[in-house]
């Protein structure tokens, strides 16, 4: 069995009152559990009941196939009078995870983790947000070495994308491991999976409801402030200074309509909308407005989404009409753990900033006009460095254009809401951040650069800055971009929650699903 924690925040009662788990339409259901060799061997020796397993190749075990029961199937160890599980504690790994689900992407290239809207438990608020916040728990377990060897070996616990799973995360180590051993199955897509784009009516709404637009400013603040009043943003792009600083690197446009703000990137002659519609209320309405005006300008519709939606920003009929990825979770911090800096998992980044804060002439002190200049050396200093280290295309762009954000921060930080401190060392500036609230609970620290000839400081900067956030209960340090150095530098610190980050589109063209169902038929 797969040492791997899984948490199960849905009460008995509902498990137990359950008319779904455990239950096919289908004997060959692709959605039977599937089981590995050595839970197979678990599940037989401790249970009476006669089962078979369908094998799977190139997988190790085989599906459950289940038995008749009414019109319809069900597990062979579950009891439809108790509901009780004959194994319920050796069950597999398929079932430990439900409602969470292993899903492929819509493209059959990479691996998602979700949650199965189907589960009734998913209908309770409270539970669905339990749900949510439990799962980075997962997320952190599917980059174990065991979990990703029994993957590659068994591909088939990776089951086929269903539209009505609510994607959470990329798991990108995963998906790496399993496509560079090429054992990523890729299923027939349920007939479902790739329902039609909005129809024709829908598409060819009149489109004067968009505009007129406006160049986004800094003056522009209030405004959007007070529409972010309106909500409680969870995710830290969800915030004017962070979407400002990109205004040297896009074009920023944004109308007021039916009651709500609505921002439009144009990058390189396409356009997307950053952030969902900021308002009170639902917008869903809006939606086919937005994504008209996107298509008028994209020549490739595939290409208009609206990125950095919440879950709470989704609703699940949303899920029947649009399509939803996730993007890249932000990390959030209790900033008391980042403060004590207490316990055997904390040790390194303890002693990291003991190291640094015992070195003599270090200077912390609030970020002046009159730092400017030393911090672009030290920036420089910083994007040289990283260059140097790295030769990932996608790692290099992102330094590149990370100059754009750090000058708009340093240039114009106090007038976009942004908080910053520097330290220096001998006279010399060594590292500075900066940070924005996100809400009354939850501070976001945006950026941070530190000279890497000195051990230490960047635990240092952080932990202080941290000190000083006492109104705050948490800290959000936006996402890792994908980059696997980031991603472990942002574990390191143990975060108390992943933040998912979605992003919508109006529909995929049927012909990707054909393909994907041809390539499907040409491996199983």
């Amino acid at each position: 069995m797969l040492g791997i924690e899984v948490p199960q925040p849905i009460p008995d009662k509902i498990c137990l009152a359950c008319d779904v788990c455990c239950r096919f339409p289908e004997r060959d259901s692709f959605l039977s559990p599937f089981f590995t060799d050595e839970e197979i061997e678990w599940a037989t020796s401790i249970s009476t009941e006669e089962a078979q397993f369908r094998p799977a190749p190139p997988s190790r075990g085989g599906q459950l196939v289940p038995i008749r029961e009414g019109i319809g199937y069900r597990c062979p160890f579950f009891d439809p009078e108790t509901h009780f599980c004959a194994i319920y504690d050796q069950r597999p790994l398929d079932c430990r995870l439900y409602p969470y689900m292993l899903t492929l992407d819509p493209t059959s290239s990479g691996v998602w983790l979700g949650i199965d809207t189907k589960c009734p438990a998913a209908d309770d608020p409270d539970v669905l947000e339990n749900l949510i916040n439990q799962a980075g728990q997962i997320w952190e377990s599917a980059m174990c070495p065991d979990l990703i060897e029994s993957v590659t070996k068994t591909p088939h616990l990776v089951g086929p994308h269903q539209p009505d799973v609510l994607p959470l995360f990329r798991l990108e180590e995963l998906t790496a491991v399993i496509l560079s051993a090429k054992r990523l199955i890729p299923w027939r897509a349920p007939v479902d999976a790739f329902p039609e784009s909005l129809s024709r009516e829908k598409a060819t709404t009149p489109r004067d409801r968009i505009g007129p637009l406006k160049p986004l400013r800094i003056n522009d603040r209030a405004i959007v402030e007070r529409y972010l009043k309106k909500k409680k943003p969870r995710l830290a792009a969800q915030s004017f200074a962070i979407q400002f600083m990109a205004t040297d690197l896009l074009s920023l446009v944004w109308c007021e309509t039916e009651g709500f703000f609505c921002l439009f990137a144009f990058d390189n002659g396409t356009v997307y909308m950053p952030l969902p519609p900021l308002g009170s209320g639902d917008f869903r309405s809006l939606l086919p407005h937005c994504f008209d005006f996107m298509d008028l300008h994209n020549r490739n519709s595939e290409i208009s989404r609206i990125e950095n939606l919440s879950l709470q920003d989704i609703r699940r009929d949303v899920l029947v009409e649009f399509h939803i990825r996730p993007g890249y979770p932000e990390y959030v911090y209790r900033r008391k753990d980042l403060v004590e800096l207490s316990g055997r998992k904390f040790h390194g980044r303890r002693s990291e900033w003991h190291a640094f804060s015992r070195t003599p002439g270090i200077e912390y002190h609030p970020y002046k006009r009159s730092d400017e200049k030393e911090a672009v050396k030290l920036f420089d200093r910083w994007q040289a460095h990283g260059m140097r280290k790295t030769r990932d295309p996608m790692a290099r762009k992102l330094l590149e254009d990370s100059r754009f954000y750090h000058l708009r921060a340093l240039e114009e930080g106090g007038l976009i809401g942004l908080t910053g401190r520097v330290v220096y060392l001998e006279g010399r500036m060594v590292g500075y951040t900066f940070g924005v609230p996100l809400n009354e609970e939850t501070f976001i620290v945006a950026l941070e650069v530190t000279d890497s000839k000195h051990r230490g400081v960047s635990a240092y900067i952080f932990r202080e800055f941290s000190c000083e956030l006492e109104d705050f209960t948490y800290v959000n340090v936006m996402d890792d971009s994908g980059l696997p150095g980031l991603r472990r530098l942002k574990r390191s610190y143990h975060p108390c929650h992943l933040e998912p980050s979605l992003v919508l589109y109006r529909g995929w063209h049927r012909n990707l699903s054909q393909s994907t169902q041809r390539l499907g038929e040409k491996h199983l």
